[in-house]
């Protein structure tokens, strides 16, 4: 048998850092990942969304490359872009739906963003992007303050420390 996740009651590698930062819209989420990719230009970052709309949303934007996935793709534009994304030393970013949140084989993703997130499977998932083979990684969830509650909850359950910031 093999643990690929560390101890067992964690479920997420223990050299992951969780942040979670409060916003109140979209537009506050985007200025958030703006300042993050400026500040980050060498990372390879995946950023889910929970819709197709909010997928298509970035390719209105003008502060980075993107490659974009969600269902409405063909099979022929998914695996465009994500090869595109795997291309190895490529510092890229991918937005996507959950269609990406399982099964993607692609080992060097520094971070992981979540535009948002209801599910404790989800964010474990997601999360699971990053941080493996033992590499450090970072996930950042965004929340609103109605969600507190869930965010607490999967420090809980997940028993995890996420950092807060604004």
């Amino acid at each position: 048998m093999v643990d690929l996740v560390g101890d067992s009651s964690a479920q997420l590698p223990a050299q992951l850092k969780n942040k979670a930062i409060i916003t109140n819209s979209f537009p506050n989420k985007i200025a958030h990942i703006k300042k993050f990719v400026q500040e980050n230009r060498n990372k390879k970052i995946l950023i889910f969304c929970d819709t197709k709309r909010d997928v298509d949303a970035f390719a209105k934007q003008d502060f980075a490359q993107f490659q974009l996935i969600h269902g409405d793709f063909s099979q022929g534009q998914r695996e465009y872009a994500l090869n595109k994304f795997r291309e190895p030393g490529s510092r890229s970013i991918l937005v996507a739906t959950d269609v990406a949140a399982r099964g993607l084989d692609i080992d060097d993703i520094d971070v992981v963003i979540q535009m948002s997130c209801r599910e404790v499977d989800s964010f474990i998932h997601r999360s699971g992007r990053t941080a493996r083979q033992g590499k450090d990684g970072m996930s950042i969830l965004f929340f609103e303050m109605d969600q507190l509650g869930f965010v607490l909850d999967v420090e809980r359950k997940l028993n995890i420390n996420i950092d807060f910031a604004n």
